[in-house]
């Protein structure tokens, strides 16, 4: 009971004399207290480092676990990250035994805050974007202009590799506000789309069933999904007859290849077959 009640009349002094409270605070942040905090938090990154590379090179050397191993990357760094959090509050610091300690982490909390605006929206971007989940670590996904496969989803942002083998950065407070088209949703496959453009008096028929050999012969293409080829028109400049090969490969990395094989099969067998002059193949990849 004395206690008790010393640690309320000590908690009414800090009220009414907000420099003591300050100096209370202070008293509790020592060296050791801050060198300990800097360890942990370390020991989390250095631990979300050797996580992700062992994750990454079990993802690369057994396709079969690929997408699933990546996928675990940022959840494993989440949660590293939230349990140095605690520990460095809870475990060092221990708020509680000094309730001035609340007033000055929460003052310095929205400091930080005005402060860091940009930083705090991407990074609650991530937590969203893990637990949410539009998209994971592998996924082949369209975000604005850009398109590719996600390498790594950070607490601050997205990286993704594109076709041409380019790295993009994505901040994750723009991913959140962007619409995002995922091709592959957590598989290896995904569809990919070839066009063929072809002169308007060119048959038809034959060119679509040529189109569709081109596409079920490749060594990339997926035979248990569906292999389609529609015929659309369109008019730039003179009429022209497109042919869009849909079919889904077994490897989503293997799409800029399975469409280049397929376009260009198609053509030379339209050509060599007489159905269209090479002098009037349009080629548009």
């Amino acid at each position: 009971m004395t206690l008790l009640f010393a640690r309320t009349a000590g908690q009414a002094a800090d009220a009414v004399n907000p420099a003591a409270a300050l100096q209370r605070a202070l008293e509790a942040v020592t060296p050791g207290k801050v060198l300990a905090v800097v360890l942990v938090l370390f020991t989390a990154w250095a631990a979300g480092r050797l996580v992700a590379w062992a994750l990454t090179a079990l993802a690369e050397h057994t396709p079969r676990f690929r997408i699933r191993a990546k996928q675990a990357i940022p959840v494993v760094r989440i949660l590293l990250w939230a349990g140095a959090l605690y520990v460095s509050v809870f475990g060092i610091f221990r708020p509680g035994e000094a309730g001035s300690m609340i007033g000055l982490v929460a003052g310095a909390a929205v400091g930080l805050g005005l402060a860091l605006q940009d930083l705090l929206r991407d990074l609650a971007g991530g937590v969203a974007l893990v637990l949410d989940r539009p998209f994971q670590v592998g996924d082949r996904v369209r975000v604005g202009d850009d398109y590719g496969e996600i390498l790594s989803i950070g607490m601050r942002s997205v990286r993704l590799r594109t076709p041409d083998d380019s790295q993009v950065t994505l901040p994750n407070s723009y991913l959140m506000r962007t619409p995002v088209s995922n091709a592959s949703s957590g598989s290896l496959t995904c569809q990919v789309v070839s066009d063929l453009w072809l002169p308007a008096d060119a048959p038809v028929a034959g060119a679509r069933r040529l189109a569709f050999e081109a596409a079920v012969s490749s060594r990339y293409v997926d035979l248990s999904r569906p292999v389609e080829v529609a015929v659309e028109s369109e008019f730039r400049e003179t009429f022209l007859v497109r042919l869009r090969v849909k079919a889904y490969v077994l490897d989503h990395r293997d799409e800029v290849r399975f469409r280049s094989e397929v376009v260009a099969r198609a053509q030379e067998e339209l050509v060599r077959r007489g159905i269209v002059d090479r002098e009037l193949m349009v080629r548009r990849y």
